[in-house]
């Protein structure tokens, strides 16, 4: 916030933003992991899919090639070290 007000020609100290947003009951609150433990149900669809075709090309006589598209994402709990301000907090 002190930086935005920075760039529009008022200078203030990030303290004092913090000690304004306090009064008007702002509060700092630290980013949480969300993780998603529900099994999306297209997924086995998906690689029963691929074993079906694999296993018609292998049949056929045709040749097989495994490529491994996905996109790579840290799974687990990754500190998330980020705060923003809120009034209320999530339940």
């Amino acid at each position: 916030v002190a930086d935005e007000l920075a760039s529009g020609g008022i200078e203030v100290c990030p303290n004092t933003v913090a000690k304004l947003l306090k009064e008007l009951g702002y509060r700092l609150k630290v980013n949480a992991k969300k993780l998603n433990r529900q099994k999306d149900p297209g997924r086995d669809v998906q690689f029963a899919y691929i074993a079906a075709m694999r296993e018609d090309f292998s049949q056929a006589g045709l040749p097989v090639v495994s490529i491994d598209a996905k996109h790579r994402e840290l799974v687990g709990e990754f500190k998330n070290a980020g705060t923003t301000w809120v009034r209320e907090p999530d339940h």
